[in-house]
């Protein structure tokens, strides 16, 4: 069977989204992992810089352990949207962060937020 043109186009489109499409959705808008050897109890709070709206305000704790377990990370979907907001990360006894973030139309854009002993690292990731 003879492909056109179109469908051929269609074809590897469709191919495209099931290797990097699907993907690109399910990436969250924060991840907050704890690298320290201590558990760690905070807040994260994330408000819209155009009208100030909160559109998140909520607390955590962390356990120490391996980054990549359950439990020393937690995780926050479709918080932000393509308009910048303001991040702030605090840590009870500890350090305190903030970063602007914005993601894209597609929602493939994600913050990173580590705690370390000293610091809050902020990483912005594209799926």
């Amino acid at each position: 069977m003879r492909l056109t043109r179109r469908q051929l186009a269609t074809a590897t489109a469709v191919s495209l989204c099931g290797i990097t499409g699907c993907a690109m959705g399910s990436v969250p808008d924060i991840e907050i992992r704890n690298a320290t050897d201590a558990e760690q109890t905070g807040g994260v709070t994330v408000t819209r810089l155009s009208d100030d709206e909160r559109l998140l305000d909520e607390t955590f704790i962390l356990a120490a352990g391996d980054i990549g377990d359950d439990d020393t990370e937690t995780v926050y979907a479709d918080v932000v949207g393509t308009e910048t907001a303001r991040v702030r990360v605090t840590v009870r006894d500890g350090p305190n962060g903030t970063h602007d973030f914005a993601d894209d139309e597609a929602g493939a854009m994600g913050l990173d937020v580590e705690i370390r002993a000293d610091e809050i690292n902020f990483s912005e990731e594209i799926a």
